[in-house]
Parts: C-alpha cells; structure tokens; sequence
C-alpha cells in the first residue's frame, strides 16, 4: 500500500493557547465539553466527567471546534492516547491535545491505525520530552500512514471496530466473573467457618455434603425450592448470587448440607 504523510490526509486544531484559555473560574455544571487527556476513556470522549464551558466562553476561543468524526490526540503527558469523537457535535480541547479532522482518509480507519503498532513505533522514536512525553503536532503530521483504497479502509476499519466491541464484551463479562468470584470466596470461607461436628436429632451435620440432580421451582423473586431426583422436595432457599435468577423448571446439579428430615412439608431442610 501507499505511504502518505498524516498531515496530507488530515487537519490539526489546537487547543487555545492565549489568554482567553479556560480557567477553573469559566467551568459550568452544563455547557459545551472542554476535553482534557482523563477524558479520553477507552478510545472514546467521557462526557460525563468532561469540563465543560459556556457558549460563549467557546465562542472566543480561537483553537480547535471538535466535530463529530474528528480524533482527539494527546500530545503531552499520557502520549499517544487518543479518542473517536461519535458522542457529540461541539467542543474544545486542552492544550494538551490536538484535535485531528481526517479530510483524504477514513476516520474510522485512521482510529485504528492510530491504535496500532504503526503509530506506537513512530511515536517513540519522535518523543520529544524529558521528563514529561511531548509530540508536536508537527512531527506528528509526518508520521507514515498505510493508505489502502476507501472501500478497503472501510472494511478494515469495520472489521477491527467490530473485534473492539467483542473484546469490550467479553471484558464485561471477565468482570462480571471477576465479582462474582470474589463473592464465593467470600461465601466459602464463612462456610468453611461453620464445617463443624455438630449432630442434630436427624443424624446429620454442619458440614454433611450431599448432592443431587434437581428440577428447579421459583416460590417468588430470588427464592426457590428443588425437587431432586433422589433427595425429594427440599426447602425453598434464597439465591445469594449477584444479578443472577434460576428458570423454573430448569434442571440442575445441586451441592447442598442437608439438615433435616420431613421439614415444614419438604422432604428435606
């Protein structure tokens, strides 16, 4: 594919950097976004921490106007970290940033190479800071970007934004698991707590383990009873698991500490 400069295929806005710049005295509860690096939030503008300004603070300012399509890139700081705007129509930046309007490539392409090893290998060896990472939007504009056709850029940007959303998934659910592994934990040293010697007039004990196939019944929201096949009817009990509901009728493997016989009209409790 065709190499071409970024800055060819792109506009840069900066953000204001003179004395109408925005001071903590011009921020508002509602208004128009003025984005900082920490709003920058898994390739996405975060709103709802976001400063935000006046119409017409926004309107003396003289740097970057963010439109919907545009890529909002740090420069300084957190290097490197960037961030699709799809989530609204007007802004500004920090000075810290720099607003990039793709004119000659396609946006959404352009995110993902931005987000690549492509950009990561010439961002390192362009950094011009010390202490602090520093990029000018200059060495910038002159970073190699691939330029397949449009229609290639497009379906590349669809199939790598279509794998950004799988990935989100999963990690969504590799939390949930994440919480709900923390529970049993939890949940399995109060019980181990409790697997003592102590008798009851049935025979058994805190600490028997039994175990049986059973058909799920729902008594009412978050508690059920089973029937197991070999155990019978056992005691409703309540579900303990996070954001989690049983299906009546479900069949399931259940591991329980049986402790009586013929209990309140159940076989088992």
């Amino acid at each position: 594919w065709e190499q071409r400069k970024l800055g060819e295929v792109v506009e840069f806005f900066n953000g204001d950097r003179s004395s109408r710049y925005p001071n903590d005295s011009d921020m508002v509860p509602e208004g128009i976004p003025f984005i900082n690096a920490g709003d920058l939030v898994s390739g996405r503008v975060k709103l709802d921490t976001a400063n935000k300004i006046t119409e017409e603070k926004y309107n003396e300012l003289s740097g970057a106007k963010i439109q919907r399509g545009d890529i909002i890139y740090c420069l300084r700081g957190t290097l490197g970290k960037n961030a699709f705007v799809d989530n609204f129509d007007a802004g500004t930046v920090a000075s810290s940033l720099v607003d990039i309007r793709p004119k000659k490539i396609v946006g959404k392409y352009l995110f993902q190479v931005l987000n690549s090893d492509i950009e990561y290998r010439q961002r390192t060896v362009n950094d011009e800071g010390a202490a602090q990472p520093n990029l000018s939007a200059k060495n910038l504009s002159l970073f190699d970007i691939p330029m397949p056709s449009e229609f290639e850029q497009e379906k590349i940007a669809l199939y790598f934004d279509t794998l950004d959303h799988l990935i989100t998934l999963h990690q969504h659910k590799c939390d949930e698991m994440k919480k709900l592994k923390k529970y049993w934990i939890a949940a399995f040293f109060v019980f181990a707590g409790l697997l003592q010697s102590c008798d009851d007039d049935e025979g058994y004990s805190i600490g028997d383990i039994a175990n049986d196939w059973v058909t799920i019944r729902v008594e009412g929201e978050g508690v059920y009873s089973f029937t197991g096949d070999t155990w019978g009817t056992m005691y409703p009990a309540a579900n303990a698991v996070w954001n989690y509901s049983l299906v009546e009728g479900q069949r399931a493997f259940l591991v329980f500490n049986p402790l009586f016989d013929n209990y309140y009209g159940y076989d088992v409790g």
